[in-house]
């Protein structure tokens, strides 16, 4: 999928959890069945749009300087995924584009996906856009946001807020709705990890932090 001039993006991989139910396993390194890690498929699922330029936004640079992109750290400690996200939007500052957000430990993420959300992503009309699963259960770290919500991201993040799927609603985020829960499958723990193996992928998808 070739973008546009008027349809502008870039994309940011989400690296910097602490995995404390991991045992402090970097979970983007984790790897799967089919040999590759979790954070190459994650690269793979982004790099199916070209976007102009792909970092991982993490908040320890060696671990993933195998890779060979920019690793963009966090500007404030404890903020979570939005202090990510606002990393992300921080660093493509000045550029006008529409940034693609994927978490490093959804194996099932794919470039279909990330295309979806792509058409429905418009500059003008729907600067911000994030995955649905039916009607109720958000996905909100699977998104694309204009560089240009920084400054609402930095605001909410001083006024204490750390919750990504409130701000976006708050921000009137359009919903691109999804069918397949197993896209969504969300790996937190080693038991998340055999489900997946085993292709036990509940139906929820592992993630319901918004309703």
């Amino acid at each position: 999928m070739m973008q546009s001039k008027a349809r502008r993006l870039a994309a940011a991989i989400l690296a910097g959890g602490k995995a404390t139910r991991y045992g402090g396993m970097p979970k983007g390194l984790l790897p799967l069945p089919d040999g590759a890690t979790m954070m190459d498929k994650a690269l793979a699922a982004v790099r199916a749009i070209e976007p102009e330029e792909t970092i991982i936004s993490a908040n320890d640079p060696a671990l993933y300087s195998r890779f060979g992109l920019t690793v963009v750290q966090d500007l404030r400690s404890g903020a979570g995924p939005l202090g990510g996200i606002e990393a992300a939007l921080a660093y493509f500052a000045g550029r006008d584009v529409g940034v693609i957000f994927l978490p490093c430990d959804m194996p099932g993420a794919c470039g279909e996906m990330v295309a979806r959300l792509a058409e429905a992503y418009d500059p003008l009309n729907a600067p911000l856009v994030a995955a649905r699963r039916g009607a109720f259960f958000w996905e909100p770290l699977c998104a694309i946001a204009h560089n240009a919500l920084l400054p609402k991201v930095s605001a909410a993040l001083d006024a204490g807020q750390r919750g990504v799927c409130e701000l976006w609603l708050e921000l009137g985020a359009a919903a691109v709705n999804f069918d397949d829960a197993s896209i969504f499958h969300n790996i937190n723990a080693p038991a998340d990890m055999a489900a997946w193996r085993g292709s036990e992928v509940p139906e929820c998808g592992g993630r319901s932090d918004c309703s």
